[in-house]
């Protein structure tokens, strides 16, 4: 099936119309996904059936205002910017520092695997999230709740 609009058109049309027929009556179809900073959403048209996918970039959040919750602190490390702490929702390791790209304070850590660790300057501060993270996940070996 050949396309209607170029790659330039449906940019300029904002993804709101099919790019074979035309036809604003497209839906997102399957599960959104995600790799590091893109997203992507299964599209189909429900005039012709034509499926593609688009692609977004994160650009941003809103609405992450913190919930007030309980929180106690199971264990502060040397640096005194570091602490392992446990919420209603779990456990965490919370690091004080200032991220110059989105001008937060503090940062919440809950896997090993966060892209958000590599962010972090310093090695020792980083090694020391990581050594957390790992205590966090003997603890919860030890006493699963």
């Amino acid at each position: 099936m050949p396309y209607a609009l170029t790659g330039k058109e449906y940019m300029k049309r904002k993804g709101t119309e099919c790019p074979y027929c035309e036809s604003n009556e497209i839906d997102g179809v399957g599960n959104t996904e995600q790799d590091g900073d893109t997203i992507w959403v299964d599209m189909r048209c429900n005039l012709c059936g034509a499926e593609w996918s688009d692609f977004f970039r994160l650009a941003g959040y809103s609405g992450a205002d913190p919930v007030e919750q309980d929180t106690k602190v199971l264990k502060t490390f040397e640096s005194g910017k570091m602490a392992i702490v446990e919420t209603e929702g779990g456990k965490a390791v919370v690091l004080e520092y200032f991220d110059t790209s989105t001008k937060n304070t503090r940062a919440w850590f809950t896997r090993l695997d966060s892209p958000r660790i590599k962010r972090i300057k310093g090695k020792k501060i980083k090694e020391e999230v990581k050594q957390a993270l790992t205590e966090i996940a003997i603890i919860e070996k030890l006493d699963p709740k």
